[in-house]
């Protein structure tokens, strides 16, 4: 879509205005390509970047139509990583060791108090565990679990509350079933806001400049990497609907069934050109934030 957006605003150039920079950015779903891109000056040069936008399928939304919603869209992705350690013992000689079975097992259930007891229920959070690991045989009682998982959050004040609060809940079971654990916190992608003003003003410029249906869908928890790009400048995060019952295109994204509908190709397309022209023109004034 990025390619075919630069084709045709080459195609069109007398009639834009000022620059585009085209950001082909890698390994998003992993390390991040954003920060490293930033980094190496990517929104300094070959020009200042004063505003910047992306496209994250959707399928909430038929194809055909696209989602802008000002503020914050996705959540910080951040990861954990938990060692129970415990006394090994025959499985029939429970009294002789400490299981790291059972401890883990409480660990997972306490660590969803944190959504369910000490957040405000109107601040979003997922406590998320992915993998367990731990134990040899039937009979061998365990001398070690390992889990990992990740927690999303939307509010800074909430993110920076997790590791003190995982921390706090994996001692205090660790310890009540005899044993003791290491926790190691990884954080990860900051959470992405759309520029307020920026993310309205291409709403009705696109609705207004193209047959595009355009939605306000609610924030998600998933995490984008361009959240690096929207701190340094105004910045959109577009959802770009690829819903299409007959095409079998109707799997979340991440589903090994999730099927792109190719036919909004061209909406992206549509799209990236329409924020080019928008915000070269004028029409699309830049939001809040400075870069």
């Amino acid at each position: 879509m990025l390619l075919g957006a630069a084709r045709t605003l080459t195609a069109g150039n007398a009639s834009l205005a000022g620059n585009v920079v085209l950001l082909f950015q890698p390994a998003e779903e992993g390390p991040g390509g954003a920060l490293p891109m930033i980094e190496a000056g990517v929104m300094d040069a070959p020009c200042k970047i004063e505003a910047v936008a992306m496209l994250h399928v959707d399928v909430r939304l038929d194809t055909g139509a696209v989602s802008i919603t000002p503020g914050p869209v996705n959540a910080a992705a951040d990861e954990f990583q938990i060692t129970v350690h415990g006394a090994g013992g025959h499985g029939a000689a429970p009294h002789k060791a400490q299981d790291a079975i059972p401890c883990a097992a409480a660990i997972v259930l306490a660590l969803q108090n944190i959504a369910a007891r000490e957040t405000d229920p109107l601040a979003s959070v997922v406590v998320t565990i992915g993998t367990i690991n731990g134990g040899y045989r039937n009979n061998v009682i365990a001398d070690s679990v390992k889990l990992t998982g990740t927690v999303r959050t939307t509010e800074p004040a909430v993110r920076d509350a997790m590791e003190a609060r995982i921390r706090r809940i994996v001692d205090g079971v660790a310890s009540a079933y005899g044993c003791s654990a290491d926790v190691n916190v990884i954080y990860g992608y900051p959470p992405v806001v759309n520029d307020p003003a920026l993310a309205r003003a291409f709403a009705d410029y696109l609705g207004e400049s193209t047959r595009i249906a355009v939605h306000s869908l609610a924030p998600t928890m998933g995490a984008e990497d361009f959240a690096y790009f929207a701190q340094r400048a105004p910045g959109v995060l577009v959802r770009l609907g690829v819903r299409n019952e007959s095409a079998g295109a109707v799997h979340y994204v991440h589903s090994s069934r999730f099927r792109l509908d190719e036919a909004a190709i061209a909406v992206g397309i549509a799209t990236l050109t329409a924020f080019a022209r928008g915000v070269g023109s004028g029409r699309v004034p830049l939001g809040e934030r400075t870069a």
